[in-house]
């Protein structure tokens, strides 16, 4: 997480800090705690919606969200602690998960998506299972190895910093809570949303440094990073759960 900029995908901690110092004297502990409980529910949900929306097909989607909002009922019900999904949030989910999306959204929406044809049928199913193209290959083969580096935790955070700033932009959105009680701000960051060949050629050279400075295998033929890192999300939200309600 920036350290400069105090709200992450969640910013869920700061958010319950400097509401329990402004207003905690006056509404008591239990109102702090109901209201970061919304927060944290409400936050995860919009996180893993916009963090799916560009790197996973729908289907994979529709998987991950109901996921996320098998968590989120229990971070209202209290079964999961407050304490476990702001360390679980910003461990695994702000430092990690959301690099290796952005590395998948970046290779689908630049690369695999572009090969598409706008037809449907037997055409399309036969183009999407030819291999990828002598202009897919090198940048398949970067997103392959520093998902793997990622998974592994080979990449430093201040590489990973240098990546997300050729990729990603930051943006505030509000949403409502749901108990409609609230409205909950959130600074997230998304893959950009116009990437020119100029930014695409900068985002491919800092990849292949980060590749070579680390040493970065490329994987087995059998990887697939679409199903890796939908693993890692569903392992995110798997360990959240074993976590349980500790207070």
């Amino acid at each position: 997480m920036n350290k400069k900029n105090c709200c992450g995908c969640l910013g869920c901690g700061c958010f319950v800090v400097v509401v329990a110092i402004i207003v905690g004297g006056y509404m008591g502990v239990g109102f702090i705690h109901d209201k970061g409980v919304e927060f944290a529910a409400s936050g995860l949900l919009h996180t893993v919606d916009k963090l799916t929306e560009l790197a996973f097909a729908d289907a994979d989607r529709e998987e991950l969200n109901r996921a996320a909002a098998e968590v989120a009922e229990k971070i209202r019900s209290g079964e999961i602690g407050l304490l476990e999904v702001m360390t679980q949030t910003g461990q695994k989910l702000e430092n990690n998960l959301h690099n290796q999306a952005m590395l998948l959204a970046f290779y689908r929406q630049n690369y695999e998506q572009a090969e598409k044809p706008g037809s449907e049928g037997v055409e399309a199913a036969e183009t999407a299972e030819t291999p990828e193209s002598e202009a897919a290959r090198e940048p398949a083969e970067l997103v392959d190895r520093l998902i793997l580096g990622f998974m592994n935790k080979k990449v430093s955070k201040d590489q990973a910093a240098s990546l997300t700033a050729v990729l990603v932009e930051r943006y505030t959105e509000t949403v409502e809570s749901k108990d409609g009680k609230g409205r909950i701000t959130t600074s997230s960051r998304r893959l950009k949303k116009t990437l020119t060949p100029e930014d695409k050629a900068a985002s491919l050279d800092q990849m292949r440094k980060i590749c070579n400075e680390n040493s970065l295998p490329l994987p087995d033929a059998g990887f697939d990073r679409t199903a890796a890192v939908k693993q890692e999300l569903l392992d995110f939200f798997a360990d959240l759960k074993k976590a349980g309600k500790k207070q």
